[in-house]
């Protein structure tokens, strides 16, 4: 008889759940949204909770998604003089210790400039300052001067020691994380989130961002590709679920130099302002890799770029967007971009 009661309680109980289940499922979803500036970036978080949901403990989840992105692009920016990057760039013959994770993505930004090439590297830092010099000067940069720094870029300039230290072996040698810190930032409050239960959730800062789960109509995420000559205009949509999507180009923000507009991502293997590439949206599992692969592609050969994310496996997909001589745009897709583009969309 006891064995026959806990049956019942157990059946009883499993059905209660598989009830729950379904009528949390049928419940509408609703989107919460909150929006930050955070150092020079604008970072917006959606949200989706069931209709009618107390959204005071989500607005308590991204009170702690704010202080740890805070923490994170703080530690790593080049202009707070206790940051870790300052201290790596002041690390000649004089050995800097960092934080663990600043001495983990150092080491996976190098990693990812062998898989591109070279056309990713976190080592151009006095590449970027000579060109911020010379457009205050309203001048080009010597062929000379261009030598100069890109001889200081090798990252092989950069040591990694024991206990989180490294050390700059050339004076002139500066690292700049670029957009990495941002992606790397946005995969930290992914995990966040995800930890604390939230799992249908949109990050976006400013072009980097992670899509979680579904959107609010229970769908995967749909993300609309801009025209990079007219930001008014939608050229393509893709829809993505626990996937990283950052667009990278040089068209909207750069140098001026003799009223002359030039993009403002250095190709690391010439040291000028690449030109081909209008701008270049990468599919990735992570937005930190995603960062450094959609600034590859951006510097590589529009024809390039798609090998290059064919050749890392099918997660990975990207459409490159050339502009011709005469202002016609050139779409370059990957093998693997169809899987995530929602098709016979009217251009």
């Amino acid at each position: 008889m006891r064995k026959y009661g806990i049956k019942v309680l157990l059946g009883f109980l499993i059905g209660f759940a598989i009830g729950w289940f379904f009528w949390s499922q049928s419940r509408p979803l609703v989107k919460y949204r909150e929006t930050n500036e955070i150092g020079d970036i604008t970072v917006s978080i959606d949200v989706c909770v069931p209709q009618g949901e107390d959204t005071r403990k989500i607005a308590r989840i991204l009170d702690d998604v704010w202080q740890l992105k805070r923490e994170i692009l703080t530690r790593m920016s080049p202009l707070a003089t206790q940051s870790d990057l300052s201290k790596v760039n002041s690390s000649y013959k004089n050995p800097q210790k960092i934080s663990e994770d600043t001495y983990r993505i150092l080491q996976q930004a190098i990693r990812f400039k062998d898989i591109t090439r070279g056309a990713f590297d976190i080592g151009g830092g006095n590449l970027v300052e000579l060109w911020k010099r010379c457009e205050r000067q309203n001048r080009l940069p010597s062929e000379q001067e261009i030598l100069e720094a890109k001889s200081a870029s090798r990252t092989s300039s950069l040591k990694f020691l024991l206990g989180n230290r490294v050390e700059i072996v050339h004076p002139a040698m500066r690292i700049d994380l670029g957009g990495i810190a941002s992606g790397y930032a946005v995969d930290q409050a992914v995990k966040l989130l995800q930890k604390k239960g939230v799992r249908n959730f949109l990050i976006d800062a400013d072009g980097d961002m992670y899509a979680s789960g579904q959107n609010c109509s229970r769908k995967p995420w749909t993300i609309a590709i801009r025209n990079p000559t007219d930001r008014s205009k939608i050229v393509d949509v893709i829809q993505v679920s626990n996937m990283s999507v950052s667009t990278s180009g040089g068209l909207e923000s750069g140098y001026t130099i003799a009223g002359q507009r030039l993009s403002h991502i250095i190709n690391p293997l010439t040291g000028v302002p690449q030109k081909q590439v209008a701008s270049a949206t990468v599919i990735a599992p992570t937005t930190f890799e995603n960062d450094a692969l959609a600034r590859a592609v951006c510097v590589l050969n529009p024809k390039q770029g798609p090998s290059l994310i064919d050749s890392l496996g099918g997660q990975y997909a990207c459409i490159i967007i050339s502009k011709e001589k005469n202002g016609n745009l050139v779409f370059h897709k990957s093998r693997n971009y169809a899987f995530y583009q929602i098709k016979n969309l009217k251009r």
